[in-house]
């Protein structure tokens, strides 16, 4: 069996950094808090906001928004309403690649 030509194949590796905006705040008093990330090439980030017990943020109290890529930086943001501003609460910006289905996410 005659050897075959040799293939080459490019693989992007695309690395990103995330870091989170802790805000602290009075009682019952509407706030926004920020995920920034960094890093990124042409695609936008895929950001879902999480409670510290891993659940996907959802209600009438919380207003998630994806943000856009621009310069390779992304700011993601949880407006979070009065009503659930009542006790300290971690909330959790979970990010994956746009443009990587399969990609592992990254909890910060």
């Amino acid at each position: 069996i005659a050897a075959s030509a040799s293939s080459d194949t490019v693989v992007n590796l695309d690395v990103y950094e995330v870091a989170a905006v802790s805000r602290e705040v009075l009682k019952a008093t509407e706030t926004t808090i920020s995920c920034v990330i960094s890093g990124l090439s042409d695609a936008t980030a895929t950001v879902s906001w999480r409670t510290k017990t891993g659940d996907e943020v959802t209600g009438e109290n919380f207003t998630p928004v994806q943000g856009t890529q621009a310069g390779g930086a992304q700011t993601s943001t949880l407006l979070v309403k009065g009503p659930a501003v009542s006790i300290d609460t971690p909330y959790t910006c979970r990010v994956t690649s746009g443009s990587i289905a399969a990609s592992a996410s990254s909890d910060t």
